[in-house]
């Protein structure tokens, strides 16, 4: 097999695109692109590589023989890290390569957001959008600094970011409910701390979690080391009673099991107790680190708990924004919090903008802000 390789720079995405299939036919294969190294003082642009199959036709070839069978097999893990990655590029290309995109660095931003595990689609309608903000603002005099400004623009008209727990009745019932591992019982503890003893409101904590191995024991040391009432409710019952008990405390804290998708018969019936629980608010606690697409399907899944905002937590073990961005606009539900760490409270944060900001800035700036981590 005889491939022709050939590496094409311009000024942007689309024009070297545009050149490379010009020259090479629509049957070349795109092999990566991306900004190109800036030598000698040259302006920056964007290169292409692409590959295009030279060999004449001809018969079939012939099946391996016993000894070419036996030999090293190709690195299939590689070459599907190396296809998926080529997918979220291309796909995140494809509006700008075909020359609709007038805006200069569009396409580039699109690609950035896929780096960022934005799904495809997501990230090209998030950049559509931000151009017609760019183009609209222009229009009337005031034009934004970057098309990147306005992408935060749309992207804060998308999201929304939760207030204060409870809705002002007393006490305000929240309760926890995610996957297995979501960290649910870390982010209950960071909130008792934070809502209950920071702000001097009394907090209850109660636990329905009986079937993980030591679960409610575990948050019942950390109710103790933080002087707070603890309350195990194993059935609908117990539940009713522990918050009735509490009822004169200011919030109530509940810790619920993670169900996994085997188990959604078990998750139907604490979904039914929590949504017919009067004056509850569930939130959906995610791990940022999931894909997006992962994300995004449990927040589907999870919609029986009918949660009233999203809760994400390892924010600290990703650099990726694009899956909790991604659950929170399809699923329409606001953000309440990040937890991003071990400390307790330190590492809770109420959600906002910032963040998000933080995650989106270029690549120097976010090095900057995480301290000059890599």
């Amino acid at each position: 097999m005889s491939r022709q390789t050939k590496v094409y720079f311009s000024a942007t995405l689309e024009a070297a695109l545009a050149q490379a299939r010009k020259e090479l036919g629509p049957e070349a294969l795109l092999v990566d692109a991306g900004p190109a190294p800036i030598q000698d003082g040259t302006a920056e642009g964007y290169r292409v590589v692409c590959e295009l199959d030279e060999t004449p036709a001809g018969p079939a070839p012939k099946a391996p023989s016993a000894s070419q069978e036996n030999s090293s097999p190709p690195c299939w893990e590689d070459l599907s890290g190396r296809l998926g990655r080529l997918e979220n590029l291309l796909e995140a290309l494809a509006g700008g390569a075909g020359g609709m995109d007038p805006f200069p660095g569009a396409a580039v931003l699109q690609a950035e957001l896929a780096a960022l595990d934005f799904p495809a689609g997501l990230a090209r309608r998030l950049v559509i959008a931000s151009r017609e903000r760019m183009a609209a603002a222009g229009e009337t005099g005031g034009r934004p600094a970057s098309l990147r400004a306005c992408l935060v623009e749309e992207l804060s008209a998308r999201i929304t970011f939760a207030g204060a727990l409870g809705g002002g009745g007393r006490p305000a019932v929240i309760a926890l409910a995610g996957p297995p591992g979501a960290g649910k019982t870390s982010a209950l503890v960071k909130l008792a701390m934070r809502e209950g003893l920071a702000r001097r409101r009394p907090v209850a904590i109660v636990s329905t979690d009986s079937h993980r191995v030591a679960a409610s024991e575990q948050l019942r040391t950390y109710a103790a080391i933080l002087g707070l009432p603890f309350a195990l409710a194993e059935t609908p019952a117990m539940l009713r009673q522990a918050v009735a008990k509490h009822a004169n405390r200011d919030l109530v804290l509940i810790d619920t099991p993670g169900f996994s998708r085997m188990e959604a018969d078990w998750a139907d019936e604490w979904a039914r107790l929590l949504t017919a629980a009067p004056g509850l608010e569930t939130h959906l606690v995610l791990p940022a680190i999931w894909r997006s697409r992962d994300l995004v399907a449990a927040a589907g899944w999870w919609a029986r708990f009918e949660p009233r905002a999203l809760l994400f937590t390892r924010l600290d073990e990703t650099g990726s924004c694009g899956g909790w961005v991604a659950a929170a606009i399809e699923s329409g539900l606001p953000v309440s919090y990040f937890s991003a760490g071990q400390r307790i409270p330190e590492d809770l944060e109420p959600a906002s903008l910032a963040r998000l900001e933080a995650a989106l800035a270029p690549e120097p700036a976010r090095t900057a802000a995480a301290g000059g981590r890599p």
